[in-house]
């Protein structure tokens, strides 16, 4: 939903550590359609389904509904 509402964050430094590191929020909240056309930094989950024993790795196809990249394969799971 282009319209869904995200908080923003500050774009993390160089030396920023996902395991250790806080991101810093900007306490202003916008719409995943500003976020994505603005390049803003927001919260987002990725979700790989990984198979080690055949090598294999769970993709999807995108709807043709979807507003970004429809009809694309995509990782196991995503969202915001």
């Amino acid at each position: 939903d282009p319209n869904e509402v995200f908080e923003i964050f500050e774009q993390p430094p160089a030396n920023f550590d996902p395991y250790s590191s806080t991101p810093i929020s900007t306490a202003s909240f916008t719409t995943r359609d500003v976020c994505h056309k603005q390049g803003l930094w927001h919260c987002s989950v990725h979700i790989w389904i990984v198979d080690t024993a055949s090598s294999s790795i769970l993709l999807q196809k995108r709807s043709m509904k979807k507003d970004t990249f429809p009809g694309r394969w995509d990782i196991s799971s995503a969202g915001h």
